[in-house]
C-alpha cells in the first residue's frame, strides 16, 4: 500500500506539472512558440505519466490478487472442523480402585472353579509353590494349595502380616516363569479374622 500512495503521488505531480505547461501554452502568446527543447520536455514528461499509471495498475492488480488469496485461506480455516479439546481425566478414587480390583480378583476366582484340573500339570506346579513357600528368605504358611491347569490359589496365614508383606514379591518372582500373573486379596476366614487368598496363573487366563 505505500508502494501505491508513492506511485499516486508521483503521479499527481506529473499530472499537475503538465497541466501548467498545458496552461502556459494554451495562453495566447502568437509572437511565442514552444522551443525544440520545451517540446523534448513535454514529450519526456508525458512518458513518464504513461509508466507510472502502467506501473499503478500492475501494482493495484497485484494487491488485488493478495486480496483475494487472503479471503481463500481466511474461508478455508473458518470451513475446517475446530480440534475437539481433550478434557484432562480426573484420578481415580480410593473407593474407585477398590472397587475395581475387587471386580479384577472376582473373575480370577469365578475363572479358577470353572477350570477343569489338569493334573499333571497342577501336581507338579503344587510341588513347586511349596517349595517355594518353604525357602529361607520367604518363609510363608500356606493353609491350602490347589492348583487346576491355569491358575492356583493359595490361603496363606492370617497371622503372618509382615511376613507376607516381605514375602508375597518374592514368590511371585520365584514362580514368575511357570505362573507370571499374580492377584491377591483379603478375605474372611470365618472367625472373625481375615487370611490372604492368592491367585497366580498363566497369561492364558
Amino acid at each position: 500500500m505505500q508502494k501505491v500512495s508513492i506511485i499516486l503521488a508521483a503521479l499527481g505531480l506529473a499530472l499537475g506539472a503538465g497541466i501548467v505547461v498545458h496552461e502556459r501554452n494554451s495562453k495566447p502568446s502568437p509572437a511565442k512558440a514552444l522551443s525544440l527543447r520545451e517540446r523534448d520536455e513535454l514529450s519526456e514528461m508525458k512518458k513518464d505519466v504513461g509508466a507510472l499509471r502502467g506501473e499503478l495498475r500492475a501494482t493495484v492488480a497485484q494487491t488485488q490478487l493478495v486480496d483475494r488469496a487472503m479471503q481463500r485461506v481466511n474461508s478455508v480455516r473458518e470451513a475446517e472442523p475446530s480440534q475437539a479439546v481433550e478434557e484432562p481425566v480426573e484420578p481415580s478414587s480410593p473407593e474407585e480402585d477398590r472397587a475395581r480390583s475387587e471386580a479384577a480378583v472376582m473373575r480370577i476366582a469365578q475363572s479358577f472353579q470353572a477350570e477343569v484340573a489338569d493334573r499333571q500339570w497342577s501336581s507338579k506346579v503344587e510341588a513347586e509353590i511349596r517349595a517355594a513357600l518353604k525357602d529361607d528368605l520367604i518363609k510363608l504358611n500356606a493353609k491350602s494349595v490347589e492348583c487346576r491347569s491355569e491358575t492356583c490359589r493359595l490361603e496363606l496365614d492370617g497371622n503372618e502380616p509382615g511376613a507376607q508383606i516381605k514375602g508375597l514379591p518374592m514368590i511371585a518372582n520365584r514362580l514368575g516363569a511357570t505362573l507370571p500373573s499374580t492377584m491377591g486379596h483379603e478375605e474372611s476366614d470365618g472367625r472373625g479374622g481375615t487370611h490372604m487368598v492368592l491367585y497366580l496363573y498363566r497369561d492364558g487366563s
